[in-house]
């Protein structure tokens, strides 16, 4: 709603394309105004300039990753101030489900990499990161970034790149770069929460964000 909409709703003017002819609509504008005329000037002016509020303030949802997809890359080592750093490239590939459905252990993926509930998939999700260490210390100093792409069925998207954890239940924040549909324009930040590491070392990851988008 524009500030102008706003602004005309808080002082009880019409909308711009009122129907005048209809009766039911006069009278729910003329109870609008009463309303409003009972209410203090100030606290109009607030409802005029406060922005409307979501039924939903957060977008959540999880993640399965297919053990299948998972795949290392040519290693590289480079020279950084005396030491030898090592970068190990991956790149993976996963399965959107709603928030809720990968809970106590529940594995959104059967072994051989397909969606474990084929009905309930909302997207699909893929990863291209690197571990980074310094060789010989990856216990102290292992680190992980990626660049994550959410796909979902109803064609919106979203690109994010950020941190990643190997530690179970521990969260990240990632950048949100960019959106198509409804996330399009959005920027701000997301929350990965690493949920549970099978054996087959795929990961159940669940992700959260604001839904108020752009400039968050």
């Amino acid at each position: 709603m524009t500030m102008l909409r706003h602004i005309r709703f808080a002082i009880g003017l019409p909308p711009a394309r009122f129907n005048w002819t209809s009766k039911s609509a006069r009278l729910s504008l003329k109870g609008k105004i009463m309303f409003l005329k009972s209410i203090p000037p100030v606290t109009a002016v607030i409802m005029a300039l406060s922005p409307p509020v979501l039924a939903n303030p957060w977008h959540t949802f999880e993640v399965a990753e297919s053990p299948s997809a998972f795949t290392f890359l040519t290693a590289s080592d480079i020279e950084v101030n005396g030491d030898s750093i090592y970068i190990h490239p991956f790149v993976s590939h996963g399965y959107i489900y709603p928030s809720g459905t990968l809970v106590e252990g529940v594995k959104g993926v059967t072994e051989v990499g397909d969606p474990a509930f084929p009905s309930q998939v909302i997207g699909t999700w893929s990863s291209v990161g690197w571990y980074v260490s310094v060789s010989g210390k990856a216990a102290t100093t292992m680190r992980i970034n990626s660049q994550q792409v959410f796909k979902f069925e109803n064609g919106d998207s979203l690109i994010t790149f950020g941190p990643e954890s190997t530690q179970p239940l521990e969260s990240t924040q990632r950048v949100v770069t960019e959106g198509t549909g409804e996330f399009e324009g959005t920027i701000g930040i997301m929350t990965q929460t690493l949920l549970d590491v099978s054996e087959q070392l795929s990961n159940s990851i669940s992700f959260k964000m604001p839904s108020l988008g752009t400039g968050m």
